[in-house]
């Protein structure tokens, strides 16, 4: 027994000298859930951090666009996790922009040696914990909350290898779901119609600039309504530009709830979710939008027919979408206004 548990010991030292090995001459990091290293030799100056080559996956868009559905099915992959919203990742963003955005914070910071490379440094190591320690390990990692592409290019920054998917619905069908639905948003007017077609085109404008400008080969758009009319087709493409194989369980996520799609009862697409992929949803805007709001709807949101929707159109076929146009916008100022249930609705953004 003796001999056998020596050699059983060494085996394990030469599994471990092994990995570190791996490690040494790979983008990964062997480390215990405290960040104690399990391998003896330090890191390099010149190393890069995890960060810098994690081939994360970003999920987004506006709230009710099918981001939820999107990260489900995405979940349903065997290499790919990700999980519920943190909802942290976007408030961690938000409050990076603004500090650096505050010229006496920075000076006081620089002051304190505490320079870009340190704060891009912490922020993506804040960001990689909170992904990677959420749920179990994958091949690919994945963050599904919507508002963090607002912050793509300090994403792209962060995460040199990551990719974005933003999701796109008619903005028409987003806020009619946000408005009937009492999903509070900050930022957004969500007692008006026309108020709340005005925040979506804002936000969209932003999302859609920052993934034009972040190029196609790490930012991808794709419609909602195509997206359900023809998942096979559209998720297909979607794998082979994440670089992941086909596999046919992204087209029956429903049937992994529970084991590998693990929903929040918090978020307000979960009940909707835990149906399979279907269209039941696409026109159901059109029973509740109201007429006013719709023949102003080229006014207030350009971005409608930026993106193929046509807004003058009270039924449109979705199955016959125009095309979307791969220019630049121009973007109204955001706003810091929050809504007045956004503390008191826990479902809230």
């Amino acid at each position: 027994m003796k001999r056998l548990s020596a050699r059983a010991g060494k085996a394990a030292i030469l599994i471990l000298f092994g990995l570190c090995f791996l490690l040494a001459v790979g983008p990964f990091s062997l480390v215990t859930r405290n960040g104690m290293s399990l391998c003896t030799q330090p890191r390099r100056e010149d190393e890069p951090l995890r960060a810098a080559t994690e081939p994360l996956i970003f999920v987004g868009g506006v709230p009710r666009s099918g981001t939820t559905l999107m990260r489900a099915i995405l979940d349903a992959h065997p290499d790919i996790r990700c999980g519920e919203e943190t909802r942290v990742v976007p408030r961690i963003l938000g409050m990076n922009q603004k500090l650096r955005m505050t010229k006496i914070e920075m000076e006081r910071l620089q002051l304190a040696h505490i320079d870009e490379d340190v704060l891009n440094h912490a922020l993506g190591a804040y960001i990689l914990t909170v992904i990677a320690e959420h749920g179990p390990p994958a091949r690919r990692l994945c963050n599904k909350d919507p508002f963090a592409l607002r912050y793509i290019p300090t994403l792209k920054e962060t995460f040199p290898n990551a990719k974005f998917v933003l999701l796109i619905r008619d903005g028409r069908a987003t806020i009619s779901s946000i408005i009937t639905r009492k999903v509070s948003i900050r930022g957004f007017n969500t007692e008006s119609y026309d108020g709340a077609l005005r925040d979506w085109n804002r936000a969209m404008s932003i999302m859609f600039n920052d993934c034009l400008s972040a190029g196609s080969a790490t930012c991808y758009m794709i419609r909602y309504e195509e997206l359900v009319l023809a998942p096979r087709e559209k998720l297909k493409l979607l794998l082979k530009w994440l670089d992941v194989e086909w596999n046919d369980a992204v087209l029956h996520h429903e049937q992994f709830i529970g084991t590998e799609v693990s929903l929040s009862r918090r978020e307000p697409s979960t009940s909707q979710v835990n149906q399979s992929i279907n269209v039941e949803a696409l026109s159901r805007w059109t029973k509740t939008f109201p007429i006013s709001s719709l023949q102003r709807a080229d006014e207030i949101a350009p971005m409608l027919r930026h993106l193929g929707y046509d807004p003058t159109v009270a039924e449109p076929n979705y199955g016959r979408l125009g095309r979307i146009e791969r220019s630049l916008v121009e973007t109204a100022p955001v706003v810091d206004r929050a809504n007045s249930n956004a503390n008191a609705n826990a479902n809230g953004y």
